[in-house]
């Protein structure tokens, strides 16, 4: 718990302005407590401010944007972040948001270091590095907009695939496919284990399941801490892997990894299908921290394959940690001058350039 009274020498603010700030504002100077101004750099007017003074207190005041903010004002100045923990009738609880981050930080650090230390890396990639540099690509999702293209067209491209695009790999030529699920491949064993492409990449820990006489590559991956021992909630995913060879980061969708792999080969141009990115006519329960299970006991209508899971199952879905991803690769990706298109019919993903399909096979 964090006593206001001794930052008294230093200017406090509260961050972003809305109204939960501005009931915490009161209940501040209720108390006694002289509050500077608000930060927010999406807002204009009176004694709201884009960056705080150095040394100076920032009260995040909504969990809801939290990653942002912080991120932001660590990035500029030196201010020591408080979060408002708890508030009721009786008390307001902050907590020390740099140390909880800082402590979170190395126990993600440490597992990716423990990760690293007891793998080694894959020689395939190892080798392939920029194997199709300059080409373009594309990477199919497995939503039902699949269904709506003439897929035909892909004979001849480069081509990444995910989960049930087993499926269709002879129907396309797929080229690579790349999986990272803990739980979709134990209802399609023989499958994953039988199509044909040019390489899988598989977890290394099912090397034993989804052995294979398919040319394999079997990966490491770091997957997400949602909650770290100290009870800090993490941002997911915790970067972009640039040597997949030793591992690729793993968080809310394959596709992400997907991505990174198209990034290693050296692809400049990709090009995402079946990128529906929903699940319901209301996502917003999926897009909450670390989202919510997706009930298939009326069907499964965010597959183009209905066959994709057996009825009566719940599954994780988390469209915060997509689109955490997505735009951690967009920034990767942009770097490098790679161009990422999303081409999938009536998409709900707005973070990448939407283009017609038919356009793109156009001389």
């Amino acid at each position: 718990m964090i006593n206001l009274e001794k930052y008294s020498n230093r200017n406090i603010y509260i961050s972003p302005y809305n109204e939960p700030a501005n009931i915490l504002y009161n209940r501040l100077l209720s108390k006694g407590v002289t509050i500077f101004g608000f930060i927010d750099n999406n807002k204009e007017g009176e004694n709201i401010y884009n960056q705080p003074e150095d040394n100076s207190i920032v009260i995040l005041a909504d969990s809801r944007f939290i990653y942002e903010i912080y991120s932001s004002l660590k990035s500029q100045n030196d201010s020591i972040i408080f979060l408002k923990l708890k508030s009721n009738s009786n008390k307001l609880i902050f907590i020390n948001y740099d140390n909880l981050y800082k402590q979170s930080l190395l126990q993600i650090n440490n597992t990716r270091k423990e990760l690293l230390k007891n793998s080694k890396p894959d020689d395939w990639l190892k080798s392939n590095k920029n194997l199709h540099y300059g080409k373009r690509c594309f990477i199919l999702a497995t939503g039902p907009s699949l269904n709506l293209l003439d897929l035909s067209k892909l004979k001849n491209e480069y081509t990444i695939g995910v989960n049930g695009i087993y499926k269709i790999a002879h129907e396309i030529d797929l080229k690579y496919f790349i999986y990272v699920s803990d739980w979709y491949y134990k209802y399609h064993i023989e499958g994953l284990k039988s199509f044909d492409c040019k390489r899988r990449f598989i977890p290394m820990e099912l090397k034993d399941d989804l052995n294979s006489t398919v040319p394999t590559s079997y990966i490491n991956i770091n997957r997400p801490i949602y909650t770290s021992s100290n009870g800090f909630k993490n941002k997911v995913p915790h970067g972009f892997s640039k040597s997949p060879e030793q591992y690729f980061e793993a968080g809310g969708t394959v596709i992400f990894l997907a991505l990174q792999l198209a990034y290693h080969l050296g692809f400049n141009e990709v090009i995402l299908l079946g990128l529906d990115h929903s699940y319901s006519n209301d996502n917003s329960k999926f897009k909450k921290y670390s989202g919510d299970f997706y009930d298939t006991s009326n069907g499964d209508n965010a597959h183009f394959d209905k066959e994709y899971v057996p009825k009566d199952i719940k599954y994780h879905v988390d469209l915060e940690a997509m689109e955490n991803a997505y735009k951690i690769a967009k920034n990767e990706f942009m770097k490098k001058g790679i161009r990422v298109y999303n081409a999938s019919p009536n998409s709900q993903l707005t973070i990448f350039e939407k283009v017609k399909y038919d356009k793109l096979f156009e001389i």
